[in-house]
This record gives C-alpha cells, structure tokens and sequence, in this order.
C-alpha cells in the first residue's frame, strides 16, 4: 500500500466503528425518551455491525456494504416516523448517497452502474417518502421542541463528521493515484529511453540528447567505441558472457564521463558518447581514459579471468557540420583504428 493510500478494510472498519458508536449513544437518548422501538431498533443495529466487523477480517466487504445502506435507510425512516422531521435523521440518507457509491466503486467487483442508479433511486425515494409522510402525518411520539433541536445538531455533527472524513480519505485516494501514476509513467519512460541489457540510452534516447545539444549553439563531440573482437568472445565463451562484458565496458564507460555527458548503446557493441561543450582534443583526453580503464580491467567469468579493449574514434560537431556527418567520421576513424591493430584511440585524420 503506497504512502496516503487508504486500505479497503481501513475503511470498511471505520464505517462499523462509526456507525456502532452513532447507535449507542443514539440508544441511550431514546430510552431517554421512552422510545423504546428505536432504542431496540439501534442495539439490533449496533449487533449487525458487530457481524460486519467481524466478516471484514476475512475481507468480506459486500455483505458491511448493503448491510450498511439498508440499516441506514430504515433507521432514517423508522426515526422521522417515530420522533419527526425536524430531528434530522433525513440527513443520514443525504450523507450517505456519496459515501455509499464512493465505498461501491473500491469494491473489488467492477462497478455496476445499473446498480449505482438503483442505490440512488432507493435512497431518493426513503428521503421523499419521509419528507411527504411529515406533512401530512404527526409523528408517534411528541418530543420536546430543545430535545428535538439537540437531535438535529447531533445528526448534523454525525452527517459532517462522516463526509468530511471520507472527503479526506478520497483526497488521499485521489493523491496516491496521482503519484502512484506519475512513477509508473516515470518508469515507462526510463523503461523506453533505456537500453535493458546495459542501462545505457537507447538509440531513439540518444537522437534526443543530439537535438539539444544542437539546439544549445554549443560545440560538442562524439565517442565511437567498439569492442574489439568481441565476436571471438562470444563464439569462445557464450553470449553470456559476451553480455557481461557488454555490461563492465559500460559500466567502465560511464565512471569516466561528467554527469553532462551522455553515452548511449548505438548497436551491437558500438557505444556512442556525447561530450558536451568540448572539442576534439578534449574528447580524445576522455577517450584514451576510457581505453586504458578498460584495458586495465579483468572480468571474471566462470572462472576464468577475460581481458577485452576497445577501440575508439573521435570527432567533434565543428568538423562535420550536420550529426550525420560528425558520427560518420567518427565511425571512419574507428575503423582506421581497428585496421591498424585496435586497442587505440583515433581523433584526427
């Protein structure tokens, strides 16, 4: 469960709770009154949530929810015969309309709008029923007009305190939503820029790294490394092993590089780099760097112990005018250096 995410039983468990409370102390003000039908009407209420309480242990939530909405529908009319109109019960039927649907929509079923209209109209029509019952009918017991009053301001707190409850439950439903959204599409987009195998860019990530350097006015070169023989590591040791390779030349790679510096899988075993403000003597610098750190570097693989290089072409954007162009003299440069012996690092022609 993610941070401000309401769980189901949670809050299941605080419809109960609230509702057994709301009973008793409405059960000790109509013995009170000498109402004796509604004091036995809410401990038989506060009975059923007990029953309900106990069945959502076993994440048993349909049986609390209807359970929930009959109880209060007939409570509301039950109380507005009985005491009258005026004391508010009707209030509960109002409150309860969002709550209800709010409750039916993180059940587990998918939501039925058949049965959300259904849930309205039979609401709608205890609210009327009653409203239309008070005109024309007094109600069974005359109370005082003060404890009429005192009823209406408790009903009043009770329809408040529960929709602004469930208001903030909803805001934090609606904020771990949110959230919960906004990384799933962050991992979705790393998951689409990022080469799996090495967790270096990917081409299509890589073009888009080009374009805003292009787009700075700024000079910037490129880094063509390929590594050598990797063929005959992978026909001599497996793929496997030709992927964990793939993976320490990155890793090797990117521990040489600024944080402004972009390196990308370019196909293969080519590795694009993107050096940022630089020129192509500069660029030769970082790259030599990267030749000897991986040169220097031992890979242990089914024990035994595999050395690999690289070799790597450099030219800078002033050179080639257009990204095409830079890459392609870049790529020619490192297919100079793998003629004549690899293992080297190629910035001029």
């Amino acid at each position: 469960m993610g941070k401000g995410e309401v769980d189901h039983k949670l809050k299941y468990t605080f419809v109960c709770l609230g509702c057994i409370i709301v009973h008793a102390l409405l059960c000790v003000a109509f013995i009170l009154l000498k109402v004796y039908g509604m004091a036995a009407f809410n401990i038989f209420s506060v009975v059923g949530y007990v029953v309900c309480s106990h069945g959502l242990k076993k994440e048993k939530y349909e049986p609390a929810f209807f359970y929930t909405c009959i109880e209060i529908t007939a409570h509301t009319i039950l109380a507005s015969v009985n005491v009258g109109w005026e004391c508010g019960f009707a209030m509960y039927i109002i409150a309860f309309v969002p709550v209800t649907l709010y409750m039916q929509f993180n059940m587990e079923k998918t939501l039925e709008i058949k049965r959300t209209y259904m849930i309205g109209i039979y609401q709608a029509a205890a609210f009327v029923f009653c409203r239309i019952y008070a005109h024309f009918n007094e109600p069974f017991f005359a109370i005082d007009s003060s404890v009429s009053t005192a009823l209406y301001v408790f009903n009043s707190l009770c329809t408040f305190i529960m929709l602004t409850l469930f208001s903030v439950m909803f805001m934090l439903e609606i904020r771990s939503s949110h959230i919960s959204m906004i990384l799933k599409n962050e991992t979705l987009n790393r998951m689409a820029s990022i080469d799996a195998l090495t967790g270096l860019l990917n081409r299509r990530s890589m073009s888009a790294e080009f374009s805003r350097a292009i787009g700075s006015k700024e000079n910037f070169s490129v880094i063509m490394c390929d590594i050598d023989d990797f063929k005959k590591i992978n026909d001599t040791y497996g793929h496997d092993c030709g992927d964990i390779v793939l993976k320490e030349v990155a890793s090797s790679i990117n521990s040489c590089l600024r944080d402004k510096d972009k390196v990308s899988r370019w196909g293969g075993e080519e590795i694009l780099i993107l050096i940022n403000n630089s020129e192509v003597s500069s660029a030769a610098l970082i790259a030599e760097r990267i030749r000897k750190k991986i040169e220097r570097s031992e890979l242990i693989f089914e024990e035994r112990t595999i050395h690999c290089t690289i070799t790597v072409g450099v030219a800078d954007f002033s050179e080639g005018k257009t990204l095409e162009h830079t890459i392609t003299i870049a790529d020619e440069r490192l297919y100079r250096g793998k003629t004549s012996g690899k293992n080297c690092v190629i910035s001029e022609n």
